[in-house]
């Protein structure tokens, strides 16, 4: 009987990779044995730790511990924890990756992981793993409410693709209290690869190609699906990353301040991006960061109006947030750029108070940095005195800009006109007073607004 037990075990750790759901009547109809006798023989394996078991009864799926591909069910209950499952079950399976590579899968795994476990309302949870050659692929599966419908419901969106756009920015959460709704945003920049799916919808984005598409799929996932792909060879790093997306508030503490967001995914169905609509349904959520990116990769034309909204009128509305753009096309670019010609000489730009005791020249960076983040881009600009010295700051088409300072012209009393801020009209000028304390603006007769 001995031989026979050893036999039986041995049979069991060779054909589970072929048999994981069925290997209890595999094995004894191998050996004419009953099904109790197996499982006596598979619980021995199990505490050794030779092989994994999910699931219960005919729901029971075994696996070899030492195997790299792996497909565990898990039920959700309350006190689920999801470094746990990684640790007991995943975390060996990526041990020997190099440290870069074995970060991002542990903090991908495990942000993907929570979500399904706080947040998809579902009864169980079913991760994959699987190797193919170099490339690792990491699939996390509910069968919850879905994603793109909860957040739909929970902000209202009438459509759900909006989800997918909502979600790419970070920081969008359903549960404020206990999550930040950071892991998605960070998850889909730190892989090579990153999918989730809902339902008929899905997202792709695809940072190796530096591309996305958004796909209504015949084939449903009931729940929600994600995908994660990462190269075991990959040179990607998780703090770097992260420290892209950082940065230091007013007291120069780290955080998440800086988002970079595709504008392809603010349109719906076969929209062009011409409303302001459109552009507040991209700008939404966004007065939470400090530094904003705007992508405007596979966009070909955009509309006055959705210019004025993105790059006039929000950055007004928050005056301390920056808004930058890439990627932009030739046409794209010149719709920007005439927007903006426009805006810097018909709207009054905050007027940003420089450090007391400054000195002219250390007003003239101030203010030149304030118009440029204003406007998102490089300004010409032109100080007078009032006694005849111009000083000018030029930085156009992305040169370096430069300075002609006189030198001791900014003595106490002198008057600062700044032509670069017009109150309502083109010409217009806003008069600043030079002194020991720094440098302030003197309101216009009968203006109530100083700007």
């Amino acid at each position: 009987m001995k031989n026979l037990g050893e036999d039986i075990r041995t049979f069991l750790l060779g054909k589970i990779p072929d048999h994981p759901k069925d290997i209890v009547a595999a094995t004894a109809g191998e050996f004419s044995v009953t099904r109790p006798t197996v499982h006596r023989h598979l619980a021995k394996l199990l505490r050794e730790g030779a092989v994994v078991k999910t699931g219960v009864t005919k729901g029971a799926v075994y696996f070899l511990a030492s195997s790299r591909d792996k497909e565990l069910t898990f039920k959700i209950e309350p006190g689920m924890g999801e470094y746990e499952i990684w640790a007991e079950y995943f975390k060996k399976t990526f041990s020997d990756l190099p440290e870069n590579v074995f970060s991002i899968c542990e903090y991908s795994f495990l942000e993907m992981l929570n979500n399904a476990i706080d947040h998809s309302e579902g009864k169980s949870v079913t991760i994959r793993i699987q190797w193919k050659g170099d490339v690792i692929e990491i699939s996390i599966f509910d069968n919850g409410i879905g994603i793109f419908r909860k957040i739909a419901a929970a902000f209202d969106l009438e459509d759900e693709r909006e989800c997918i756009l909502q979600l790419s920015k970070g920081k969008l959460t359903t549960d404020p209290d206990h999550h930040s709704g950071e892991g998605i945003f960070f998850t889909s920049h730190a892989v090579d690869k990153f999918y989730i799916g809902s339902h008929e919808l899905a997202y792709l984005k695809d940072n190796l190609e530096e591309d996305w598409f958004v796909e209504t799929r015949k084939e449903v996932i009931s729940g929600t699906g994600i995908i994660l792909e990462i190269n075991r060879k990959s040179d990607r790093n998780l703090k770097e990353v992260f420290d892209r997306f950082t940065f230091l508030d007013e007291d120069d503490v780290p955080g998440f301040g800086k988002t970079h967001i595709l504008v392809g995914l603010s349109k719906l169905e076969k929209e062009r991006y011409v409303s302001r609509s459109q552009a507040k349904r991209l700008l939404l959520g966004l007065e939470k960061f400090q530094h904003v990116i705007v992508d405007f990769t596979n966009v070909e034309a955009i509309g006055q109006a959705f210019v004025d909204e993105v790059f006039r009128v929000f950055p007004l509305r928050h005056p301390g947030i920056k808004i930058e753009y890439v990627k932009a096309s030739d046409d794209v670019k010149f719709m920007i750029e005439r927007g903006l010609g426009e805006s810097s000489r018909q709207i009054p730009l905050p007027f940003s108070q420089p450090k007391k005791n400054s000195t002219f020249q250390e007003f003239l960076q101030v203010r030149y940095e304030r118009i440029q983040n204003r406007v998102g881009g490089a300004v010409d600009v032109s100080f007078n005195t009032g006694a005849g010295q111009n000083v000018d700051r030029t930085g156009g088409g992305g040169a370096p800009g430069r300075y002609v300072h006189p030198q001791n012209r900014a003595s106490q009393g002198k008057i600062i006109q700044d032509p670069a801020i017009g109150r309502r009209q083109s010409g217009d000028q806003a008069t600043f007073r030079a002194s020991g304390e720094g440098v302030h603006r003197e309101p216009d007769p009968g203006e109530n607004d100083p700007g």
